[in-house]
């Protein structure tokens, strides 16, 4: 194959899900028509599989695999040796660079593409690669974007054909199906919402409109590297170390739009939910993070915008470029000025120690290693751990919790003293701010036992209905389904968010155009220790929002706290006491009643304090109020303005009751 440019595929992949998933979509997607075929035509291709002795079985067993064998030359590399068990991503930085290494002196005059076993990529992304390749490019960026793996990947095996073995999914298909199952990780890094955050930003998105996500990268993949000297002895992670190491001359291409190239990640919904907390995110607390691990590359690909769309490219796409640029701007001048060197960087030495404690490397990997100091071989002896502090658990369950968890009375006549006056004051808020919205016609759905259910004046223009009893009408495809809605209240309990994303997908047919939608989640149990919102939220963040979040403005507002629940705590155990005091034990009712006395005075003075304090998120949050508009545009945290940034170089709804002209009828 003389004067064919060579390339070398190299797939790192190891674990019986991986490498399922691998073989059975993510190796079809690169057997698409516009992806390895046009490589394999073009070029002299090789794909390097680097796995564990004991998969080459299994990949024997799959179609798939067959037919790219019959593609072109694969071969295995073992990479048994590389995975101890520790962090994922020193294994896979390894395992590049033992693949790099296997080209010798080829090195320098090959080019590498690098695919994760998790990634699937779009019909035509690699004959964008190839693209590159012809007009010598030296390093491509390119991000992912990360899905739920458990509602995507049934998907792609349907897409799958079984004559060709190819899934043959193109750019703007593929990203429909992310937008549809973003990982909760993703909607936490989206700036323009307020529902929940992240503690790591490595990305930054931006809404757009229902089919577009706009988006500035620090951590992004390198797909594709053609070395301009052999690959030294490993030093930093992939995405820091291989440009900088491998191409020190810094010629740098970044991939900015889906219909070039796109590849989604599959990752479990629960993957880095402990890095999730409800509430905005700080810009100030982002930049101090970024400032701690961002290299000179990092921010040199940050300067530039990627956009995911699934449709064609929005009207209002230039003023959220507009946005995005005065918020990177903004965010600059926060954090250091100094990017980190990927030399000795910290989360590579502390997380390549821990790699390394796992299990004692072979004479290979510390040859591949460059040689490791005889100080350091000596301590990884295994050293004896200090035994975790078990957390502080409290058992305690008031038999009042479930009778007086609700006060009964209409919702803007609860007194301020009252344990549940903020978490009310979510929803009046809400209703004060919809000015003469007020006048649109009103939709009202709540679970049994909401306050939301007695009358009430502020609530006596919405129509109404019992959450179950709606559900039950729907599913039997009763009612009229004339009646458009201009604003949506929603009230939930927390064992009921995740029906909420279902709930919207049934009546989404019935709202106007504009819609503003307010989803008032409660706890029912603040007085337990172990519940909390703001945790469980972002886990189940995919089944909460509406499908079509991104066409919505989202804000959110809290209630909640330490103090509110310590308070409420020592209230429920003060009523309990005063009604089971007996005959004996009377003369305690007195100070019982002024102990009560003083937790409500105590609770009043925390409820005004906390007043105008409702869009951070506390601790042991108890109620939140999510606001979903429709037809404004996202708005970021940042009203800074600067010029572009340099370039980089080279369903049926049944018929509710009118609006109650007596309340009382529909009150419990």
């Amino acid at each position: 194959m003389t004067g064919r440019q060579k390339v070398k595929l190299l797939v790192v992949v190891w674990g019986d899900r991986y490498v399922r998933e691998f073989s059975q979509i993510a190796l079809p997607a690169l057997l698409a028509s516009g992806n390895l075929p046009v490589l394999a035509q073009e070029t002299d291709l090789e794909v390097l599989i680097m796995t564990q002795r004991g998969s080459v079985p299994f990949f024997d067993r799959e179609p798939a695999y067959g037919a790219l064998c019959a593609l072109c030359p694969v071969r295995f590399i073992f990479i048994d040796d590389l995975i101890p068990g520790g962090n994922f991503g020193i294994t896979l930085t390894l395992a590049y660079a033992r693949g790099i290494r296997d080209s010798g002196e080829d090195q320098t005059s090959t080019y590498f593409i690098f695919m994760n076993a998790d990634f699937v990529v779009a019909n035509g992304s690699l004959r964008t690669l190839y693209k590159k390749i012809q007009d010598g490019a030296a390093v491509v960026f390119a991000p992912s974007l990360r899905v739920c793996s458990e509602p995507t990947v049934s998907v792609l095996l349907d897409a799958v054909s079984s004559a060709t073995n190819r899934l043959e999914m193109g750019p703007r298909e593929m990203v429909r199906l992310a937008l549809n199952h973003l990982h909760p990780t993703v909607i936490a890094k989206t700036i323009t919402q307020s529902l929940i955050r992240c503690n790591e930003y490595n990305h930054l998105y931006w809404q757009v409109d229902r089919s577009t996500l706009l988006a500035r990268n620090y951590l992004i993949f390198v797909p594709m590297i053609k070395p301009e000297r052999p690959m030294p002895p490993v030093n930093s992670y992939s995405d820091y170390g291989f440009v900088p190491e491998l191409v020190p001359s810094g010629r740098m291409t970044v991939l900015e739009d889906s219909d070039d190239f796109f590849m989604l990640e599959l990752q479990r919904t629960a993957q880095e939910s402990q890095r999730l907390r409800c509430g905005r995110p700080s810009q100030a607390k982002i930049a101090a993070e970024l400032s701690r691990w961002t290299t000179r590359e990092h921010r040199f690909v940050a300067e530039r915008d990627f956009v995911f769309h699934s449709g064609e490219l929005p009207a209002n796409l230039p003023e959220v470029r507009a946005q995005a640029v005065a918020y990177m701007k903004a965010l600059c001048t926060l954090m250091s000025p100094r990017p980190v060197s990927h030399l000795d960087h910290p989360y590579w030495t502390v997380w390549f120690n821990a790699w390394l404690k796992a299990r004692p490397p072979t004479q290979r990997v510390i040859a591949e290693l460059g040689g490791l100091p005889q100080d350091q071989l000596q301590s990884l002896a295994p050293k004896s751990e200090e035994a975790a502090k078990a957390e502080p658990s409290n058992t305690f369950q008031s038999s009042l919790i479930d009778r007086l968890r609700r006060h009964f009375g209409k919702a803007s006549k609860v007194p301020i003293w009252r344990h549940n006056w903020l978490d009310i004051r979510l929803v009046l808020n809400w209703l004060d701010g919809l000015g003469e919205r007020r006048q649109r016609s009103c939709l009202m759905l709540y679970n049994t036992g909401s306050f939301l259910a007695r009358p009430d004046p502020q609530l006596a223009s919405f129509n109404h209905a019992e959450l179950d009893t709606f559900l039950d009408l729907q599913a039997r495809g009763q009612g009229s389904s004339s009646a458009r809605y201009g604003n949506v209240l929603l009230h939930v309990v927390d064992s009921s968010l995740r029906s909420v994303r279902t709930i919207f997908e049934q009546i989404s047919s019935r709202f106007d155009e504009d819609v503003e939608i307010a989803i008032y989640a409660e706890n029912w149990n603040l007085g337990s220790t172990s519940h909390d919102l703001s945790g469980e939220l972002p886990i189940i963040i995919q089944d909460f929002l509406p499908g079509e979040w991104l066409d919505f403005e989202v804000t959110a507002t809290f209630a909640g706290g330490r103090i509110k629940r310590w308070l409420r705590r020592v209230e429920v155990r003060l009523l309990d006491r005063l009604v089971s005091t007996n005959a004996k034990r009377a003369l305690v009712l007195p100070f019982l009643a002024g102990l009560l006395s003083i937790v409500w005075g105590l609770t009043a003075i925390n409820n005004w304090r906390l007043r105008r304090k409702l869009s951070a998120c506390p601790e042991y949050c108890s109620s939140f109020l999510v606001r979903l508009r429709r037809g404004t545009s996202p708005r970021t945290t940042s009203s800074c303005a600067s010029p572009q940034s340099a370039a980089i170089r080279h369903q049926a709804f049944a018929e509710l009751p009118s609006p109650r002209a007596n309340a009382a009828q529909t009150a419990p």
